[in-house]
C-alpha cells in the first residue's frame, strides 16, 4: 500500500487500541472497494477531455530518451531487481534550500526537482527532461480517508533545461510546470503511454526512467 494508505491503517489500529483499553466499542468507517477504484481507472473510464489533452498536449512531440552514463549496459530485458542507498541532508542545508527556493516561490519539492533536472541534462546533454512524480489517487476522491491500497499515480513532468539561463528562471518554470501537472492529476502514465501509441523498448521504461519523490 502506499503511504497515504498507511495513515488510514495507523489510525484504525490506534481507534481500536483506545476502545480496547477503555472497554468502549468502537465503530470504523467502512472502506471503499479498491476493485472499483481501480475499475475507475481503466482506459476510458470518467476520462475528462481537459485534463486528457493537456497531456496529449505536453507530449505532442515524445521527446528522445537520454542516454546517461551508466556503469553496465542496459539488459536485453528490464528487471526490477534494485538497491537502496540512502543518505542525509544536513538541518543547515535543508534550511538555505528552503530560503532559495522561497526566493523563487517554489517549494522544497520544486527546488530539488528543478536541481534533478539540471543535473540529468547535464550528465545527458540532453535540454529535453522528464521526471515522474507520484500523485495520490485517494486525493481525488470524496471518500478518500477510507481507501486503503496502492493507489499512487506518476506524472511524468516535463521541462526544458537551457545552457546558461539562471537556476531561478528555471526553477520558477518548474514551479509552474509542477502546479500545472496537480491540476491535471486524474489521468494515469498507463494511460497516457497507450494514447501516445510509443514503441515499446523491452529494455527501458518509456517517456522516463527516474521518477522523484521527497522523504522527510
Amino acid at each position: 500500500c502506499d503511504g497515504w494508505s498507511i495513515n488510514i491503517l495507523i489510525e484504525a489500529l490506534a481507534a481500536l487500541y483506545r476502545a480496547r483499553q477503555n472497554g468502549q466499542a468502537v465503530r470504523l468507517d467502512t472502506a471503499l472497494s479498491f476493485a472499483a477504484y481501480a475499475t475507475g481507472l481503466a482506459p476510458g473510464a470518467n476520462a475528462d477531455p481537459a485534463t486528457e489533452a493537456y497531456w496529449l498536449k505536453g507530449f505532442a512531440i515524445v521527446p528522445d530518451m537520454p542516454d546517461y552514463p551508466v556503469d553496465r549496459p542496459h539488459p536485453e530485458y528490464k528487471t526490477y531487481a534494485g538497491g537502496t542507498r540512502t543518505g542525509h541532508v544536513d538541518a543547515d542545508t535543508h534550511k538555505r534550500l528552503k530560503k532559495a527556493g522561497g526566493k523563487a516561490g517554489a517549494t522544497l519539492f520544486s527546488t530539488l526537482l528543478g536541481a534533478m533536472q539540471v543535473m540529468l541534462s547535464r550528465l545527458s546533454g540532453a535540454e529535453d527532461i522528464v521526471i515522474a512524480i507520484p500523485s495520490a489517487g485517494q486525493s481525488l476522491l470524496a471518500d478518500a480517508g477510507v481507501l486503503a491500497g496502492h493507489c499512487v499515480n506518476l506524472l511524468p513532468v516535463r521541462q526544458s533545461v537551457h545552457n546558461g539561463e539562471r537556476f531561478e528562471t528555471h526553477l520558477k518554470a518548474t514551479q509552474e510546470t509542477v502546479l500545472k501537472a496537480f491540476e491535471h492529476q486524474a489521468y494515469t502514465y498507463g494511460t497516457l503511454v497507450r494514447k501516445l501509441g510509443i514503441k515499446r523498448d523491452p529494455r527501458r521504461l518509456p517517456l522516463t526512467e527516474f521518477q522523484f519523490n521527497l522523504e522527510r
